[in-house]
């Protein structure tokens, strides 16, 4: 079962919730609000540095526990140099100069974290894995229970950039 949600939520909402609606109504999925925690750094050259937390809850009101449960997210990536965009959370890397992403991370008890969607096919592209920001949380969610998963990163660009760059 894979749920991909692309959410551009306003500052106002509360939190998105969501449901498989025809799939699995059992199944829930929170987005909580964005927290955004803005800084500069740097003496001679400063940069605006902005650290993004969303946090994800998967609620399983079934009698009977959820395995293999993907949640497919993306972050930011940037196209200008100056502007730079770190994953933070989930603990996942790229190696730029060798095109490389790290595989499979375990998050918490009985969720993992990989680059890419995770889609059945996708392993022809694996070199472009971490390239385009997607990634998923595997799920294994016991009855009557949730997870909480978190997807946390850091862009930081010069001071003077800040006021034009949009969609963050």
């Amino acid at each position: 079962m894979s749920i991909g949600v692309r959410t551009f939520l306003s500052q106002r909402l509360r939190a998105l919730t969501l449901t498989l609606s025809r799939l699995d109504p059992s199944i829930r999925i929170t987005y909580h609000p964005t927290n955004k925690k803005a800084s500069e750094s740097g003496f001679y050259s400063k940069n605006a540095n902005t650290i993004f937390v969303q946090r994800i809850t998967i609620q399983n009101t079934r009698t009977v526990p959820i395995s293999n449960l993907r949640i497919v997210d993306q972050v930011p990536v940037s196209q200008d140099s100056k502007i730079n965009v770190k994953l933070v959370s989930p603990p996942l890397s790229f190696d730029t100069s060798s095109n490389k992403a790290s595989s499979e991370v375990n998050v918490s008890d009985g969720v993992q974290a990989q680059w890419g969607s995770g889609d059945p096919g996708e392993e022809r592209y694996s070199d472009s894995k971490g390239r385009d920001g997607k990634l998923n949380w595997t799920c294994q969610i016991p009855e009557q229970s949730s997870a909480n998963v978190k997807l946390q990163w850091e862009v930081s660009m010069p001071t003077n950039m800040k006021n034009s760059v949009v969609g963050l």
